[in-house]
């Protein structure tokens, strides 16, 4: 037996075909897709985990039975533990992940720093548990959106699988936490603005599933909260979910203008402890007379849909006060204007954490307040529960202004489309409502105040992705106005350029000279030292100016008939924009965005 095993030969030939189907599909994309899917379904698992245990814990610190002072401090213990952690460890800011998953895509290729892979879970886990008014959503998705740069960069992919990378985390994150694929893909194209083909869809549904895959293995399959619809859609209630689109984008009006303004103020408090306090101290008051406010809030979803809403209050001081049908009413009136406040507080405050589950909370509280409101002034019987998930889509609608993953989200969660035409009706009108006074999301406002937003417009993300630095040209010979026309022959003897600028001693550009328009007299060699520059040059029939946005220097490109164009700093020259170089780069850039 030995014998014939030590005479079999093994046929190394055989695993030709296994490499090249490992080359294939790492070519499709389609291992490191699935691998962005396990990372980010795992990650998912600790930052829930995490959470939870964490909260529980801290829990346990208060005492049993009713509201402890307590939590009136424990916020302000989390925003500092937080801000010790992304200060003294990270060294970074990590507030707003998805905003700044934008900005690494429009201004730094993509690169997103590998410690955003573990750091937005840990500062999550501190802030929600210590009852941070926030979700994990945002956390999650920066998460996955590194993992997925830094995938790309462990593969040598160039930047347009990076984006695709990127995306593919995202979609996974919000797979994994929400139990969602579809969501989660639509999500991810909504807030990146790419337009995907069928072929590189793929890869990012692979990424979904195997990131739904591997959070169920270990959660379960209960998602974050889940209803199931018993009452199909009563379509002579459609104007009271065209109201309820209207009302919940307004809310999302006000959740947007609200957040902004509360982070915009506590920002001008340059002293972090004295920030720390005041925002740490109020959300501590909020959370102490509205106990809901405490941590991401789906438990109080879960709540409301199984229609225990008066539990929300039980252990709130002023609950009593508001014992009777208006007054509960009241209550969940100023509870969904006060958690914006409360998110607002959070990461104004230092806190980490997103906006996704605080929109889908106050979209949650504002439906069921209408519902509620529109049965007492009616004396109609509107299924509270529908209206309370149609009031989620909504809100998400207009905050983060992704109308198509709001709607796919809620389905998926109810386990079936009973609702989806209230979800589409309430959603669409809320993200026009919304977009009507708000034209930016929530991840996209200072974005856009900064010229930095990506778009489904391709023409307007190249512009947005291109460095006008990188098409300034410099290998251009200078001249003074001072000089000879022997000094201009020196400049041609060692230049290929057919234009000289001019400068005068401060270094302006004062002036162009045309090979073309100098060829005839580089001969006569009697007028080398006679003929000065200032006689030579023209002055520039147009100029750049180094702080012009790309839309107007493209203009400018479009509209001369000029090959190079000068670009200049308050006068002084720096260089040339050729139309070569501006075509190339722009040709470059748009192929990224065509995934075909």
């Amino acid at each position: 037996m030995f014998k014939n095993i030590k005479q079999h030969k093994f046929d190394w030939a055989q695993f030709k075909w296994i490499r090249i189907g490992y080359t294939a599909l790492i070519k499709q994309a389609i291992i490191p897709a699935i691998i962005i899917g396990v990372i980010t379904g795992l990650a998912a698992v600790l930052l829930k985990n995490g959470v939870y245990n964490l909260t529980a814990w801290v829990h346990s610190l208060t005492q049993t039975g009713h509201l402890s002072l307590l939590y009136f401090f424990l916020p302000i213990i989390g925003i500092v533990l937080t801000v010790i952690f992304t200060n003294k460890i990270i060294k970074e800011k990590l507030d707003h992940g998805v905003t700044r998953v934008l900005k690494a895509i429009s201004k730094n290729k993509g690169d997103i720093r590998p410690h955003n892979i573990y750091s937005n879970i840990v500062a999550c886990v501190i802030t929600a548990s210590f009852g941070g008014s926030i979700g994990m959503e945002g956390p999650i998705v920066t998460t996955g959106a590194a993992i997925g740069s830094n995938t790309a960069k462990f593969f040598d992919y160039p930047y347009k699988y990076k984006l695709l990378f990127i995306c593919a985390g995202m979609s996974s994150a919000i797979a994994a936490i929400f139990k969602a694929p579809i969501a989660g893909l639509i999500f991810s194209i909504e807030v990146l603005a790419i337009d995907l083909s069928a072929g590189f869809l793929i890869p990012v549904l692979l990424s979904c599933v195997t990131g739904t895959i591997v959070a169920t293995f270990f959660l379960g399959q209960k998602a974050e909260f889940y209803f199931t619809v018993f009452t199909n859609y009563n379509y002579s209630n459609t104007l009271f979910f065209i109201l309820l689109g209207i009302f919940v984008g307004l809310l999302s009006v006000y959740f947007l203008r609200t957040y902004s303004f509360i982070e915009k103020t506590l920002a001008k408090i340059k002293k972090k402890t004295f920030r720390i306090l005041i925002g740490g101290g109020l959300l501590g008051l909020l959370i102490y007379l509205f106990p809901p406010l405490y941590g991401e809030g789906y438990n109080n979803m879960e709540m409301i849909l199984s229609g225990n809403i008066e539990q929300l209050f039980s252990n709130s001081i002023i609950y009593p006060y508001f014992n009777s049908e208006i007054g509960f009413l009241i209550l969940l009136i100023i509870l969904f204007f006060m958690k914006v406040i409360a998110t607002a507080l959070t990461t104004g405050a230092g806190g980490v954490g997103g906006v996704f589950a605080p929109a889908l909370f106050t979209g949650a509280v504002g439906g069921t307040a209408f519902a509620i409101l529109i049965n007492i002034l009616f004396n109609t019987s509107l299924n509270v529960s529908n209206f309370t998930l149609v009031g989620m889509a909504g809100v998400m609608a207009g905050v983060i202004q992704t109308p198509l993953a709001a709607i796919f989200l809620i389905a998926e969660l109810t386990g079936g489309y009973n609702l989806f035409i209230p979800l589409i009706i309430t959603a669409t009108i809320s993200y026009a409502t919304t977009r009507l006074v708000e034209p930016y999301s929530i991840y996209t406002k200072s974005l856009a105040e900064s010229g930095e937003l990506l778009t489904h417009d391709k023409e307007k993300n190249v512009f947005t992705l291109l460095d006008k630095n990188d098409l300034i040209e410099t290998e251009f010979v200078t001249l003074k106005i001072n000089q000879k026309l022997s000094d201009l022959i020196e400049a041609i003897k060692i230049c290929d350029r057919n234009v000289f600028p001019v400068l005068n001693d401060y270094n302006n550009l004062v002036g162009l000279i045309y090979f073309k328009d100098i060829k005839n007299i580089i001969f006569d060699k009697q007028d080398y030292e006679k003929i000065s520059i200032s006689e030579l040059m023209k002055e520039p029939e147009i100029v750049i100016d180094i702080n012009e946005s790309l839309d107007s220097i493209v203009e400018k490109v479009r509209m001369q008939n000029i090959w190079n164009i000068p670009v200049v700093d308050h006068g002084k020259y720096v260089g040339f924009i050729s139309k070569s170089s501006l075509l190339s780069a722009y040709q470059e850039v748009f192929d990224t965005f065509t995934f075909e």
